[in-house]
Parts: structure tokens; sequence; C-alpha cells
């Protein structure tokens, strides 16, 4: 385990292992499980079938909240991550017989062609070093019709939603650095690799894209997503052109030919 933070900062800057540690206010039990149902009833509404038979992959587990989550509703339940740490952890919180936590050292994913029903990809795009071949390898995982969850924020938002300063992602890397540092927020910040909305859609270019972020907006309740219930009435005066492009947070279930 790395104790200086200098260390730390460089370590994650370089290659994100260890995110959980970099951002332990990211790893709240009751965020996790609220966004776990949240993904649940978005994936259930879209699908309109049962989902006990169906395996699913969630990439980027991190201490496996999610995971375990959704273990309750599915046959059985992969959990990966480069964290060692958090997959450590994981694995010592989570013990059932149809979920298992796997480490991996880079964006590859250890299975074969059309293992899984289901991938979750939730804030994880900008972490890895090859987005590209993040996108590859979970196209290549998806059984034929299979769908990814992918939550993605933006690059240009006004607040950005992880930290909840004004302005962060607009500025360069070093800049955003010190700014999280001076406002207590961490040692760095983990979201220089934003895209933008058309950025994210080049990038998912081999799916069907499904796009849900108005969808989720207008309607909140159907998605589970109770917390944007206030914002609904504002969504629906507004534009969907003039919405999108400054969405803090992206939602697209991303379906395999």
């Amino acid at each position: 385990m790395v104790t200086s933070n200098l260390l730390s900062m460089k370590k994650n800057k370089a290659n994100n292992k260890d995110y959980s540690e970099a951002l332990p206010f990211a790893m709240g039990e009751k965020s996790r499980q609220k966004k776990a149902r949240q993904i649940h009833h978005l994936i259930s509404a879209h699908l309109k079938k049962n989902t006990k038979k169906l395996i699913l992959l969630d990439y980027g587990a991190s201490i496996g909240t999610i995971a375990d989550y959704m273990s309750k509703y599915y046959k059985h339940v992969v959990g990966v991550d480069v964290d060692v740490n958090a997959i450590k952890k994981a694995k010592t919180t989570f013990k059932k017989k149809n979920l298992n936590f796997k480490v991996t050292t880079d964006e590859r994913i250890p299975y074969k062609d059309d293992s899984f029903d289901i991938v979750i990809a939730n804030q994880v795009y900008n972490c890895v070093e090859n987005q590209k071949l993040m996108f590859d390898e979970i196209y290549r995982i998806l059984k034929p019709g299979g769908i990814c969850f992918l939550g993605a924020r933006n690059r240009f938002v006004i607040i950005e939603s992880q930290y909840k300063l004004p302005l962060l992602t607009f500025l360069p890397s070093r800049l955003a650095d010190y700014y999280v540092r001076i406002m207590g927020k961490g040692n760095s910040f983990m979201g220089n690799k934003y895209l933008s909305h058309q950025g994210i859609k080049k990038l998912c270019h081999k799916f069907i894209i499904h796009d849900y972020t108005i969808a989720v907006l207008r309607n909140p309740e159907k998605f589970g997503f109770d917390g944007l219930v206030k914002y609904k009435p504002i969504s629906k005066l507004l534009p969907q052109s003039l919405i999108l492009p400054f969405m803090p947070n992206y939602i697209f279930l991303l379906e395999k030919n």
C-alpha cells in the first residue's frame, strides 16, 4: 500500500490502480447501493424480462458493492478491477456462491468471447489508459444482443458531479490537480480523460447506442432515479438540444449487434 500522498497521487495519475484509496468519498456504501438500484431498474426496464438467468460482469467493480447488489437478481456476477486493494476488500466483504471477484492488470477482460449477457461500466471509462481497448473488450465478451450499462461523465459540465467543483473539467490537468488539492477534495483530479457526448458516442461506435440520458431526466421515477425528480419540470421545459451538451452525466445502454 502506498503511504505517501505524493507517491499515491503519482501512481494514480499513471495507472489509476488505487482509485478506492485516492477517492474514498466516492466509495460510500449508501451512494453505491443507490446507484446499483438505479442501474438494475434501467436494465430491467429496457429488457422487459426477468434477469435471473443472465450472467453479469461489473467492469471496474472496485470494493464490490454494486456487484453484490446485482447478485440478488442475476444467475452469476463477476466483478473485475485493476485496484488490488479494492478487490481484496470486495472478496472479504461479499461472499456468495454466485459472486466472484478478479484482479485484472489492464483493460483486457480475462474471459472468452460471448461470455456475458450484461456488463456494467459505471464511471470507469475516464479511469483507463486505453479507452478504445476497454470498449473493444466489452464488445468481445458480450453475447450477441447483450447490453452494457454505461454511466459516463461529461467533459463540458459547469459543476463536476463527483468533486462538486465549478469549471473543474475545463482546466488543464496540472491546474485541475491544484484546484482539487486546495479545495480539500483529494490529491489529484481523476477526470482528466472525460469526453463530450459526441466523443463518448464515437468511442462506442461498434454498439447500437440506446441513449437514456434525457428519458431518465424527464421520467426519473420510471427508472428509479428519485433524486432527479426535482429537475423534472425544468427538463420538460427545455429542448433536448440545449440540455444534452451540458449534462453532468450520460446514461447509455450499449447493445452488441
